[in-house]
């Protein structure tokens, strides 16, 4: 009979144990979501940020392709006032 409460306080101590590691687990489980959560917000982030530097480096390119070509344009103009051996 004691080797009976014995075994009975034995296996209530290790269920115990184990509910303890799997609370333990759980929690670290949440705190690794959350950080993952997180971790996922900045990426967004980032690729937000991403997009909106690309679209700015478009824009600056175009504006720099229109001054390039009204500088085109000028050389043109003067070259055939002065004529080519003037420019």
């Amino acid at each position: 009979m004691n080797e009976i409460k014995e075994l009975e306080q034995k296996i209530y101590g290790t269920i115990s144990r184990i509910e303890l590691a799997l609370s333990d687990n759980s929690v670290k489980s949440e705190s690794i979501n959350h950080k993952r959560s997180m971790s996922n917000n900045k990426f967004k982030d980032v690729e937000k940020e991403n997009s909106l530097l690309k679209e700015k480096l478009l824009l600056l390119k175009k504006e720099h392709e229109k001054d390039l070509d009204s500088l085109n344009k000028i050389i043109r103009e003067l070259n055939s006032i002065l004529g080519e051996g003037n420019v």
